[in-house]
């Protein structure tokens, strides 16, 4: 047996290791250890530190043995299987892949992995072979598993200044070379050329083309339509570029049309319905305005100056929202002025947001629509130096590198200026975060007062960030440009706008998912779905990593697959990484990643659930959380919700537990921070599925009586669906995403009767039910909810209900269920399914959507594309 002159093993679960301090590791005269992953071509994938070694070189060896007797003495006999080298880093990091295990020259299935420095010292592990990996700890915020060599790790942050003025410099660069616009990209290269990919018109791509019709580009391609271009910008469907010679062009729906040449042209922005902007070098600024007579006559084109603003060094275009576009400018001094869209920044001054009470109709539940033609000087702002919009809503980065914007009152319709963070660097167009001094990007939501805490991880080490907007595809896609000038793209790609080539198409319209026969109901997570047919045959297809679906070892499957045979399930769930179904019998099984529910097992093959002492009824899931009511109407939680601070991985004996207070259920619902549950007499109880010490006991809630079902949910906030019975519909809680109504307040702090509220499709229009329906059930998501009538009639609360006009998709509807921005459900004895959320290809049509990680952009000679 090999002598091990230090041994220091990670072990696979997350959390159970604590590395050195940089400088405690080299205060030691040798540090080595390493962590290892088998991969599906029985390959490992090892990295670890070798402290001591930096710049120099390490070696893996996989070995097998066993002992033998020899001359009556057992001797170990060792077999060497592969030695593979791998270099340190600076600080002492190394990765390396080894060749495959064969696995039938292993003794007993031990696997040897030593790991010996230059100086022959060595830490070492055995494994049994093939090595069983368990799940990371769940981390008590949803966070990915920290990295336990991340601060070891050569990181692309490293070539990046921390000066904020240095990174808004080149960030400003970059930002009038890229642009992302809806479903289609846009780069200008240090030639001067236009490259573009994505969906686009005709007569940009075709030169010469009068065509109102478009061609999909799947690789980045050079525009010969338009040349000697020195700036180039994009919002929705409309972009727009500016060439050395002040040639101003813009293309849309309706083709390219030239705007003309303006001498002295420094930049130019564009809205979404083609208007846009011209900065001059003189600081003055042009407006064009297009329009024509209808849609076979020419377009007119107006150029105006823009009165009253002198001095200005930037131009900028909000995307379109319900209030229309918004155009800013900021001045050199610091100023910014603003026209067009003025609800939100005029918020505070107008009296009637701060009192709805003699408001009448739509307007009743929105801020108060204030339009400007003549720009007016912002107040309330310290000098700015940078300035944009994300999704409509102006920010700004002062002159000090603070990040400023239109912050959230105790008024719904006010909005004031007001500070979020510190040593700001940078703010893009539409995209949701903001680049720091330390050259990291942190989530802002609009309104917010704060920034994320942690950084995005997806946009570390990137120089400039570009995002799409859209106000109609739900089509989002981001380019970005690494520290090495590499252009990476990730997000939607239905026409080709990541140019990676690779087509992963969305329906735009609903489909049917032929392979489940005969349907009954379907159960979707947020990354898997489950559905059940008629005679209790179960098909799953979605996210497989955590083997949620079968054993087959595949990442994700795209296509329904069947799981149990006809007559095992007569209710299926699917949460977080994990399935659930229960028996006819009663009895609850469960597969995939089962830990945070007290089975600490991952397993591919259902397993016996015994954790609940009786035949179970009924079952609802939430990410990690499982509500299950037994036969007896008692209430049992499985998993929960981890707060900060309250121990809950070691509360693990109330990852399931019996809800107290309640013995006579008749219908759960889980959802973001609670669950609820419906007893015989029509009451309501919840309770928090935070996991904690000792019981949780139920409480009644206010103001809901004769309750026969309910569904939960948490779209910006928790709030409630629930049914009567007289069939009236209710609701309870947040509204402010507007997943319950646009017509009601943004909180109802009581339960309300809203039978008449849901958008109900009839054969003149798409509007307000504004009659008392009696409905049967409902189920809720983060997008709002979908009720159905005792006539299998569907309604919508947030959801798309137009597209469903054609073919009367809504009528006899036997099943309905939300998850995300996603709906299925089943009518005419098929199972039907609309959405845009294909990330792990929960739509069953074959295709994924979403690309998650940044990908290199190829043009079409196969290279990639990159900046200096």
């Amino acid at each position: 047996m090999r002598k091990w002159l230090t041994l220091f093993v990670l072990f696979c679960l997350a959390g159970t290791a604590v590395l050195p301090s940089a400088a405690a590791a080299a205060d030691q005269e040798d540090w080595l250890e390493f962590h290892e992953v088998q991969n599906a071509d029985k390959s490992l994938t090892i990295e670890g530190l070798a402290i001591g070694s930096e710049g120099k070189e390490v070696t893996i060896t996989l070995s097998t043995g066993d002992f033998e007797t020899v001359n009556n003495r057992k001797v170990y006999k060792e077999i060497l299987l592969s030695e593979t080298r791998a270099a340190v880093n600076n600080k002492g990091y190394f990765i390396l892949v080894t060749p495959p295990v064969d696995e039938t020259k292993l003794k007993n299935h031990d696997l040897s992995i030593v790991l010996q420095n230059d100086q022959g010292k060595q830490a070492g592990n055995m494994r049994k072979f093939p090595i069983q990996v368990p799940a990371p700890n769940p981390d008590l915020f949803d966070k990915e598993p920290v990295d336990q060599y991340a601060k070891y790790k050569d990181h692309p942050l490293d070539a990046v200044s921390y000066d904020p003025q240095v990174l808004a410099m080149e960030g400003n660069r970059l930002a009038a070379r890229i642009a992302a616009g809806d479903q289609a990209s846009y780069v200008v290269d240090s030639a001067g050329t236009l490259w573009a990919w994505g969906h686009l018109p005709s007569s940009l791509t075709e030169p010469g083309s009068k065509s109102s019709d478009s061609t999909v580009w799947r690789l980045a391609k050079p525009v010969t339509s338009v040349k000697n271009v020195i700036q180039v910008a994009a919002n929705g469907g409309a972009g727009a570029a500016l060439t050395a010679e002040g040639m101003i062009w813009e293309w849309d729906y309706r083709g390219l049309t030239r705007i003309g040449k303006v001498a002295d042209a420094a930049a130019v922005t564009v809205a979404n319905d083609g208007n846009g902007l011209i900065l001059k070098k003189d600081g003055t600024v042009y407006t064009w305005t297009m329009s024509a007579a209808n849609e076979k006559a020419a377009l007119s084109i107006k150029l105006a100056k823009a009165a009253g603003l002198q001095q200005i060094v930037k131009i900028s275009a909000g995307s379109h929202s319900l209030y229309g576009n918004t155009f800013m400018a900021l001045q050199r001094n610091g100023q910014v002025w603003a026209w067009g869209n003025m609800s939100i920044i005029s918020s505070a001054k107008q009296a009637s947001n701060k009192d709805r009470s003699n408001q009448s109709g739509l307007s009743k539940y929105m801020f108060e629509i204030v339009q400007t033609k003549i720009p007016e000087l912002l107040s309330g702002i310290p000098a700015v130096r940078d300035m944009a919009f994300i999704e409509g809503y102006p920010v700004f980065i002062t002159q000090n590198n603070e990040f400023w914007s239109y912050l959230d009152t105790g008024s719904t319709f006010v909005k004031k200026p007001g500070k979020v963070s510190g040593d700001a660097a940078n703010v893009y167009n539409n995209v949701p975060y903001i680049q720091k001094k330390n050259g990291q990007y942190y989530r802002w939501y609009q309104g917010y007062s704060t920034l994320a805490d942690e950084p995005e991880t997806l946009l570390q080490g990137m120089k400039m960030v570009a995002a799409s907007s859209s106000s109609t595809s739900n089509a989002g896609h981001m380019l970005g440009v690494q520290s090495d000038g590499t252009l990476m793209a990730w997000g939607a790609n239905r026409s080709g706008q990541l140019g990676i080539s690779a087509a992963v198409p969305i329906p735009s319209r609903p489909s049917v998912i032929a392979s489940v026969a005969q349907p009954l109901s379907v159960s979707a997570g947020e990354n898997h779905v489950l559905a059940l047919n008629q005679k209790g045959a179960l098909y799953g297809w979605g996210s497989n990593a955590n083997q949620e679906i079968d054993g087959s070892g595949k990442p994700e499957i795209l296509s329904p697959v069947r799981i149990a045979t006809e007559g095992e399930v007569k209710k299926a769930a699917a949460g977080r990484g994990f399935s659930l179904y229960i028996t006819n019998e009663g009895e609850l099984y469960g597969w995939g990643d089962l830990q945070w529910l007290g089975m600490k097992v991952k397993t591919a093959a259902p397993v016996r659930i015994s954790l609940v002492p009786e035949a179970v009824r009924d079952i609802d899931v939430t990410d990690r959380s499982a509500a299950v009511l037994t036969t007896t109407g008692k209430v049992y939680q499985l998993g929960g919700v981890a707060w900060a601070g309250v121990n809950a991985e070691v509360y693990v004996h109330n990852h399931y537990r019996q809800i107290s207070g309640i013995s006579d259920a008749v219908n759960v619902s889980m959802s973001g921070t609670r669950g609820y549950a419906v007893k015989k007499d029509g009451s309501v109880m919840f309770w928090s599925n935070a996991i904690v010490e000792g019981k949780t006991t139920a409480k009644t809630m206010a103001g809901l009586k004769n309750i026969t079902a309910l569904s939960a949910a948490r779209a910006n906030g928790e709030f409630l669906t629930a049914i009567d019975r007289q069939g009236g519909l209710w609701a309870w809680g947040d509204n402010s995403a507007r997943q319950i109504s646009y017509r009601m307040t943004q909180q109802l702090p009581s339960p309300m009767n809203i039978t008449e509220k849901p958008i109900r499709i009839t054969a003149n229009e798409v509007t307000e039910a504004r009659t008392k329906l009696s409905f049967r059930s409902v189920t809720a998501s983060s997008n709002g909810a979908l009720a159905l009538t005792t006539s299998n009639e569907m309604l919508f609360m947030g959801y798309t209900a137009s597209l469903l006009r054609e073919g009367g998709l809504y009528r006899n509807v036997t099943f309905a269920e939300a998850q995300g921005s996603n709906m299925y459900w089943i009518t005419g004895g098929k199972l039907y399914v609309y959405g845009y959320d294909n990330k792990s290809g929960q739509l069953g049509n074959g295709s994924k959507v979403q690309v998650d990680r940044p990908q290199r952009v190829l043009t079409v000679k196969g290279t990639p594309m990159t900046f200096k």
